[in-house]
């Protein structure tokens, strides 16, 4: 098993207030505000709690997650005031840290922020790097919503056809994604880096100097280190192009969730018409040609690329994570982890894979998730516990080198 300081996950962590889902507290907040059906659309920057509701709103009737910025943190403030919440710790490094923590497994997190929160709950074996010179706290709030949820509104019913989460967020720090003059040393004899959190950048010179230091830092670090990117969904959509030209000839793994895959080709996909998945992958491998692509959704997640099939455990470690975290919630032990296994798969995600035998026309490795009923889900931060789960299971198998070269 790797040790601490040979995983580094980055870039930046975040204090989440998770809302508890109650219908009531949100019609009443609704109705307070006049909002009405009619008033329902997507709001790229939230500025009022009136604003952040709508948004929230016109989200669970599509049964579909995203993640928006709020200008005015005293939105989120107003919101939190309102709405029974939890306070958790967010962002993929931090998440991932969680996930690995499940598995017996130890890393390095940077971070950009650091509070009281952070340090409590960050799990026990964690080495910290931070560019932070002092405390900050800019919490996250995060919505998440079961399937079936409603909320009666003057004019109309909003109903979620199935769960999802929201994030919003206000976070300078994060924003600025400044990097620690520790993280150098720490890539010097790391076997593994994740990178993520480049999503909420709002100045594009800004984004661009912090992937000229991460592509020079990448350039400087052993053959044996294998680089994961985690995408994410991107406040200002067109700096993600800029991030996937910058950072796909120095990583190994590209990843992204089926919300980030559809906006980057474009269109919706049925994820479970295999053709669809053909032509979708097809389309991503083209717009993103990076050495391997990873997508992950709730129904199946696949790796392609020319040694795809060395990930194949990785990538069922991955999606079992990921569905214990749905099942089980925030609280996850091993045995519920290892559990997970016993459930049989989703047979719609099945025939996606057997479809997939004979359309790709590179290595790929398929893993079908799980089929699991549950009243509550947990449906936050399962990217980032998919992502840990993979990582994770590369470092229990590595012994001091990486995984394919």
């Amino acid at each position: 098993m790797l040790a601490p300081e040979q995983i580094v996950l980055g870039l930046g962590g975040t204090v989440d207030y998770e809302i508890q889902w109650d219908s009531v507290a949100i019609e009443k907040l609704a109705r307070s505000y006049g909002i009405r059906g009619t008033h329902l659309t997507d709001i790229p920057e939230i500025v009022t709690e009136r604003d952040l509701i709508i948004s929230l709103l016109n989200f669970l009737g599509k049964g579909v997650g995203g993640e928006r910025y709020v200008v005015a943190p005293e939105a989120i403030r107003s919101v939190a005031s309102n709405l029974p919440y939890l306070v958790t710790l967010g962002g993929t490094p931090v998440r991932a840290a969680l996930a690995l923590a499940v598995r017996g497994v130890a890393a390095t997190v940077h971070l950009v922020s650091t509070n009281d929160d952070t340090r409590a709950l960050l799990p026990a074996g964690t080495r910290i790097i931070s560019s932070a010179t002092e405390d900050s706290l800019f919490p996250h709030v995060i919505v998440q919503y079961p399937r079936g949820a409603s909320v009666q509104l003057e004019d109309s019913v909003i109903s979620a056809p199935r769960a999802d989460r929201l994030i919003y967020t206000h976070d300078p720090p994060n924003e600025e994604l400044l990097l620690s003059g520790a993280l150098g040393g720490a890539l010097s004899s790391a076997k593994l880096f994740l990178v993520s959190g480049l999503n909420i950048f709002k100045d594009e010179d800004l984004l661009r100097q912090r992937l000229n230091q991460l592509v020079l830092l990448l350039a400087n670090v052993g053959p044996k280190m294998t680089v994961v990117y985690e995408d994410a969904g991107f406040h200002i959509p067109r700096f993600s192009q800029i991030v996937r030209d910058a950072l796909i000839p120095s990583v190994d793994i590209y990843s992204m969730n089926e919300d980030e895959a559809q906006q980057c080709i474009g269109g919706s996909v049925d994820l479970t018409s295999g053709g669809e998945v053909i032509a979708m992958l097809e389309k991503l491998r083209k717009l993103i040609p990076a050495r391997h692509l990873m997508v992950h959704t709730h129904l199946w997640a696949a790796l392609i690329g020319p040694e795809a099939i060395g990930y194949g455990q990785a990538v069922n470690a991955a999606v079992q994570m990921a569905s214990a975290r749905y099942y089980f919630g925030d609280s996850l032990s091993l045995n519920q982890y290892e559990s997970i296994a016993s459930f049989p798969n989703n047979e719609s995600a099945a025939c996606v894979g057997h479809m997939l035998s004979g359309g790709l026309g590179e290595p790929f490795v398929f893993s079908p998730a799980f089929r699991l009923d549950s009243d509550l889900p947990t449906t936050i931060g399962l990217g980032d516990s998919f992502i840990g789960g993979f990582i994770a299971e590369i470092a229990a198998r590595q012994e001091g080198e990486a995984l394919i070269r």
